[in-house]
């Protein structure tokens, strides 16, 4: 071996440039201050190595980004632990390029002879928030499309070249393919070869100037080996704190050493569906509240003109450090910046926190996320993309259907099938909207059914409608006290079998051939029968011919009925020529449209949780 090392130095010198490595001069001595130049080197090296894995199973185009993403998290060996690492560790290279600056400032190191490298710094800054910025998009998940929208639009705001270079960074006039391809290209060539060549130019005049030591140091020392041992400490310390963010702070569970942690997934971005909690990441929250104190027309000097004048002042630093107070400016210059950064984004977070509306979309997002995964394991992703498994899922699209369809009139359990209440303009401000039918929330169930026979006229079904004190509220008044509780469950009971509802739970025989009678004949207390006012196909029911009043009851709250009525209330086998109120949805929604409310109101009226269709 001395022979082997004899002939490489002999060849290439190594043992000369070992030498100049590790015997770098420290006047002082060692300090645990020097650490976060080499912590921020090894974060990048981090990086470099998990994106170069992801990058291997990574597909960048708008149907490939999060099906691929969604394989590395949940079958790529340990892709979650890898994505895990890569995702906080990018967040953590903000962290401590914040102390490594704050550092340099307070010792002075952005002075001459060293204003170059302190320039290089602040270039390297701003490859690394790029780097964030470009890589947030990549999984094209709903978080990180609506963020990156947020975050990207500032760019239009410039004047005069503001628009013209958001189309470029976008690809076009809307986000899409080529907004992904692009950010990919930044993310994984143009900044990382960037932010490579930089730091070397760093590092070399780092070596040239060495270490910004205090005035008449005592003693020197060289970097290796106590210094070394500190940074190697330092490093260690990071990427056992990024260990266990993977593992710990990645889920909502806890510790979770497998798919369920590491870095979030949310479900799949889906321009025509709106995303209401959508905020940049953290680093760039700061921005985003800053710009809610210049609205309008003032907001270019919030998102452009008082931006671009603290990074001119941050570029001035050694040229104010010559003056006699100049080193004492540019560290207040410095803390005040940070404080206000971290002012303004603990004012967001604070103001998120009492927003119901963002809270919601947040819950929202995490429960279309889980739904995303769920139908990806259990389905598989379709060739057109996962973006179909949530357009294509009834749990999903019902809450929205019924709320742009149906919650004018109807209620979900009181609200608008999203969980939100359905509101009005009165007098230029937000009032309740009182409903004008019944509240469908658990309509089928045996338990709605139940109340509705015995209270039609509660505020829950026609209480607020024009059938308040119509035939059938009257009709309730009048035999309901004539039938046993029995009489009562047995119709109720019959009624669930044309839903097939009483599987939900299993009927007892006897209790629905009893309701049959009921239903057809009256109760033996004269109570009148259902069928003098409904007709039902059934063999234990008579069918007279005559016309009736109230809607056809065979198959009453099954999907096939639930079709039918929403379809064309006018139809005969329903309202009829009486329907003066409830439009036909077929001229509204499709029938792919139709059957998703339908499948999810029969889905949430039993509680059916992990249904399928």
């Amino acid at each position: 071996m001395s022979k082997l090392r004899d002939w490489l130095d002999h060849r290439t010198g190594y043992r000369h440039l070992r030498f100049k490595l590790i015997h770098e001069r420290i006047p002082g001595g060692p300090k645990w201050r020097y650490v976060w130049g080499s912590s921020l080197a090894f974060t990048f090296t981090v990086q470099l190595l998990t994106g170069f894995f992801l990058w291997t199973a990574y597909s960048p185009s708008a149907q490939t980004a999060w099906e691929s993403v969604y394989f590395i998290q949940h079958h790529m060996q340990l892709g979650w632990f890898v994505r895990g690492l890569h995702h906080y560790a990018s967040q953590a290279m903000v962290v401590l390029l914040a102390l490594h600056l704050l550092q340099v400032v307070i010792a002075g190191a952005y002075r001459p002879p060293r204003e170059v490298n302190w320039w290089l710094g602040l270039s390297l800054m701003f490859v690394v928030l790029g780097l964030a910025l470009t890589g947030y998009l990549l999984p094209w998940d709903e978080k990180g499309y609506w963020a990156t929208q947020v975050t990207t639009k500032i760019i239009g705001i410039v004047p005069i070249f503001g628009p013209t270079l958001e189309h470029l960074l976008v690809g076009g006039p809307a986000y899409g393919h080529h907004t992904l391809t692009r950010f990919f290209a930044f993310h994984a060539g143009l900044l990382p070869t960037l932010l490579v060549l930089i730091l070397v130019a760093h590092v070399a005049l780092f070596r040239r100037h060495g270490v910004t030591h205090p005035k008449n140091p005592q003693g020197e020392t060289t970097f290796w080996p106590e210094q070394a041992l500190r940074d190697t400490l330092a490093c260690l310390g990071v990427l056992l704190v990024l260990v266990g963010l993977v593992v710990w702070g990645g889920s909502e569970k806890g510790f979770v050493f497998g798919p369920e942690g590491g870095a979030s997934l949310q479900a799949p971005a889906d321009a025509s569906n709106p995303y209401p909690a959508a905020r940049p990441e953290w680093y760039f929250l700061f921005l985003y509240q800053f710009l809610k104190y210049f609205p309008g027309e003032t907001e270019v000097y919030g998102a452009i003109v008082i931006p671009c004048v603290m990074i001119g002042v941050l570029v001035l630093f050694p040229f104010l450090g010559r003056l006699q107070w100049g080193h004492a400016f540019c560290v207040g210059m410095t803390f005040a910046l940070l404080t206000g950064v971290l002012f303004l984004s603990v004012a967001a977070i604070q103001e998120d926190k009492a927003d119901f509306l963002y809270q919601k979309g947040v819950a929202d997002a995490q429960r279309k996320a889980r739904r995303a995964i769920e139908l990806a394991h259990s389905e598989g992703i379709p060739t057109e993309g996962a973006v179909q498994l949530l357009r294509r899922d009834p749990l999903t699209q019902g809450p929205t259907l019924f709320r742009d369809n149906c919650a004018t009139c109807h209620r979900w359990d009181g609200h608008d099938g999203t969980g939100l209440p359905v509101v009005e303009i009165r007098n230029g401000k937000k009032a309740p909207m009182p409903p004008s039918a019944s509240d469908l929330a658990g309509f089928g169930r045996q338990e709605w059914t139940s109340e509705f026979l015995k209270d039609p006229s509660a505020a829950r079904f026609f209480g607020n409608t024009e059938h308040k004190d119509g035939e059938m509220a009257e009709w309730s008044k009048e035999n309901i006290p004539l039938m046993s509780r029995e009489e009562i469950d047995a119709v109720v009971a019959f009624l669930a079998t044309q839903s097939q509802a009483a599987k939900i739970p299993p009927a007892d025989p006897d209790l629905v051939l009893r309701g049959a009678e009921v239903f057809a004949f009256g109760s033996w207390e004269g109570a009148q029968a259902c069928s003098e006012c409904h007709t039902l196909k059934h063999p234990d029911i008579p069918m007279s011919g005559e016309e009736v009043p109230a809607p056809d009851l065979t198959d009453y709250a099954s999907k096939a009925w639930l079709y039918g009525m929403i379809t064309d209330p006018t139809h005969p086998e329903y309202y009829g020529e009486r329907n003066d109120r409830m439009p036909k949805f077929s001229e509204r929604l499709t029938p792919q449209e139709l059957q998703l409310l339908i499948e999810w109101m029969w889905a949430e009226a039993h509680s059916l949780t992990s249904y399928r269709p």
